[in-house]
């Protein structure tokens, strides 16, 4: 969007300000986009939050106010609903030597559930439950110097003979994968933190 050239907190704190504010929020922008938008660093932003109760009411309302909304299709989605269905046709017809002009038709429709709106409800709700790509870590002692992991499948359509996988896992890669999991999550803590 570039940069204003209003960069004062007076005109931020103002009405025109704080609407602009919650809008870029409700558009889903992160603080630095915000920042960025406002002609400050994301550094003077997070100040302001801090110092007016006003900016930071804009930046979090404009949020909850679409995550509501969203949270709200969602659910009806995944639930299923019924709707009106209004047709109006404008024009002339002659039914049995009479002449009509106007009809005016209303349906009842029911929307069936959606499955997709089921699955990332409950994927989000109930992570632990529905998720599929769930992290299952395995715990290991420092006693155990290596895991043997062996991975059997019978026969498939596409598969002449039954697979039997192995793997010798030692405690340097049980370190190193830990590592790699400990830094995603921080990763998208720090996401979220600067959201």
């Amino acid at each position: 969007m570039g940069r204003l050239n209003s960069s004062t907190v007076d005109y931020w704190i103002s009405e025109d300000g704080l609407i602009l504010l919650e809008a870029w929020s409700r558009d889903g922008l992160k603080l630095g986009q915000i920042a960025d938008n406002m002609g400050i660093r994301q550094a003077k932003l997070s100040q302001w939050r801090k110092e007016y109760e006003e900016i930071d009411e804009a930046l979090k309302s404009g949020k909850e106010v679409v995550d509501y909304k969203v949270e709200n299709a969602l659910l009806k989605a995944a639930l299923g609903f019924k709707t009106k269905e209004i047709t109006v046709t404008i024009g002339r017809r002659q039914i049995n030597g009479e002449w009509v002009n106007i009809t005016k038709e209303t349906k009842e429709k029911e929307i069936a559930p959606s499955v997709t709106a089921c699955l990332a409800w409950l994927n989000n709700r109930k992570p632990n439950t529905w998720k599929r790509n769930r992290d299952n870590v395995v715990e290991v002692d420092d006693e155990d110097n290596d895991v043997r992991i062996t991975i059997v499948r019978g026969k498939g359509s596409d598969l002449d003979d039954d697979v039997n996988v192995s793997a010798t896992i030692d405690q340097n890669d049980i370190k190193r994968e830990k590592q790699k999991l400990e830094k995603q999550k921080e990763d998208e803590w720090e996401g979220w933190e600067n959201w």
